[in-house]
């Protein structure tokens, strides 16, 4: 029996996870404590997710009921660690894209792992600190003119870096856009970033998931769904990553409807 017991918010809880019942959260269930792991309390939820209050508090009731846990906080814990954990041992994760390197202005996802979180922290740091080197030992060069006028996305890119960013619209709106392409079927991560009418999703792709990502992205329920949050599509590149692995890599443009 593994016994996973931690302290959030001065509540103290153990849980039994034998088996692990955790496969058996639904994808909305795994949201919403995504989202709580990150810190956001039940009505930024709702409002990132256009639910109720009801409805999420709802969600946190049947995923406790399911796992038996006594605090909504440490289930979202330790779902988080356990698909850090997947992800590092190379093993499917049971839902939703993921957590979170952090940026100024920006949401991000992507799985970490539960093992110990000394062990996360200093890993964490050390590639932080070697990615900081390598930039500041070869900044990147900016492409070819020849290629960025052949980019669909090129003049967006040169709107968004020139915008100034509207903090106060900017930050709900990334909430917001994370929540609806975490959906997206085959993009396994995403960054959202928003300036002051335009925001810009990036979002990982892995091997043989490229046809699923390109009709997520493109499809009629996504397009609803963001129009409905104030949104419109504008311009989309999914490219191969260069690398024996066949990854890919999406990048959408939205522009602010009010």
């Amino acid at each position: 029996m593994r016994l996973v017991a931690g302290a959030i918010g001065g509540d103290t809880c153990a849980m039994s996870s034998s088996p692990d019942p955790l496969p058996r959260l639904s994808p909305a269930e795994r949201q919403v404590l995504a989202l709580l792991a990150k810190g956001h309390t039940t009505k930024s939820i709702a409002a990132a997710m256009n639910l109720s209050i009801h409805a999420v508090n709802e969600r946190l009731r049947e995923a406790r009921r399911k796992t038996g846990a006594a605090s909504s906080r440490e289930l979202a814990r330790r779902l988080a660690a356990q698909e850090n954990w997947d992800k590092e041992m190379e093993v499917p994760g049971h839902g939703l894209a993921d957590a979170e390197p952090q940026a100024p202005g920006a949401v991000m996802v992507a799985r970490r792992g539960p093992r110990s979180f000394i062990i996360m922290f200093v890993i964490t740091a050390v590639a932080a600190l070697a990615f900081v080197a390598t930039q500041i030992a070869s900044p990147p060069r900016p492409p070819a003119a020849s290629a960025q006028a052949a980019s669909p996305l090129a003049p967006y890119q040169a709107r968004f870096a020139a915008e100034a960013r509207d903090t106060e619209w900017a930050a709900p709106s990334e909430l917001r856009v994370w929540a609806l392409f975490a959906l997206v079927d085959g993009v396994q991560s995403n960054a959202v970033q928003c300036a002051a009418t335009l925001c810009r999703v990036e979002g990982s792709v892995p091997p043989g998931a490229v046809k699923r990502a390109k009709a997520g992205v493109r499809s009629d329920a996504l397009r609803e769904r963001l129009a409905g949050a104030g949104f419109k599509i504008v311009a989309t590149d999914l490219r191969a990553v260069p690398g024996p692995q066949g990854e890919a890599r999406v990048t959408v443009f939205l522009r602010r409807q009010d």
